[in-house]
């Protein structure tokens, strides 16, 4: 399993990832959860976050390079939910500005009795950590139950209100929230969940899509011990055997250590 970073750099090689997470999205908050303030044009869950060419996403693959979960970053120094739509989630200052971002649709699994489940919520919230530091982003907002306080605060990390508790359907509340993250909350995060080492990958620019085979054979590769690659692996990734591990240590490399 890998969380992908996807940005306006590498969009157009998961072009198929993002329509199926588009869907997934409406399957999850319209279909599942009854989000009624939701619209899915064409069987897709957007809004104008999407259009933005700085929203970044985190997409879970599976070992098998199928799409489990995702997470949407966008940034506080555009228009955001909680500066428009949502804004009465957030009646105090959360400090807006390049170190404050946003973190909206966040999907840890599809399914319940998913046999990911733990371990894609384990990745992605590793995951949007790792991404903090990489972006030199300081605080990551969201809107979610009051159980995600407690939740975070078991990982180590610091968090904190922005607003009051809100019912945005019958039964059903949440509230504006902050989480300050750093390289201290990193290591917390993963000695909670006992993960050794990096949870995301972000691709260079590249022509070539990301399919299902190519992104199981990239979680191989950066799981795999030293030596040879199986054949499938390094051809799907289109390695000869001898560059094989070069190859793997500048993946290594562009992973957060």
């Amino acid at each position: 399993m890998l969380v992908h970073i996807v940005t306006q750099e590498n969009r157009s090689a998961y072009e198929d990832y993002l329509n199926q997470m588009f869907e997934m999205r409406r399957r999850v908050f319209i279909e599942k959860l009854g989000w009624e303030a939701l619209t899915a044009p064409y069987g897709r869950e957007r809004d104008f976050i999407d259009e933005s060419d700085a929203v970044e996403y985190l997409l879970t693959l599976d070992d098998f390079g199928n799409l489990i979960g995702s997470g949407r970053f966008g940034p506080t120094t555009t228009p955001h939910l909680l500066s428009g739509p949502l804004k009465h989630f957030a009646e105090r200052d959360y400090e807006p500005g390049p170190s404050c971002w946003e973190f909206t649709r966040y999907i840890p699994t599809e399914h319940d009795d998913s046999p990911c489940k733990l371990q894609g919520r384990a990745y992605i919230l590793t995951a949007m950590v790792e991404w903090a530091i990489r972006r030199g982003v300081r605080r990551v907002l969201g809107i979610s139950p009051m159980e995600t306080l407690a939740f975070t605060g078991r990982m180590g990390w610091r968090n904190g209100l922005v607003g009051m508790p809100i019912e945005y359907q019958p039964g059903q509340s949440a509230v504006g929230m902050h989480f300050d993250l750093d390289r201290e909350s990193l290591a917390s995060t993963r000695r909670f969940w006992q993960l050794e080492g990096p949870v995301t990958f972000q691709p260079l620019a590249s022509a070539e899509p990301w399919t299902p085979q190519t992104a199981a054979a990239l979680d191989v590769l950066v799981h795999a011990e030293e030596g040879p690659l199986p054949d499938d692996v390094a051809s799907a990734l289109d390695l000869d055997r001898a560059d094989s591990d070069t190859r793997r240590e500048e993946i290594r490399r562009r992973a957060v250590g």
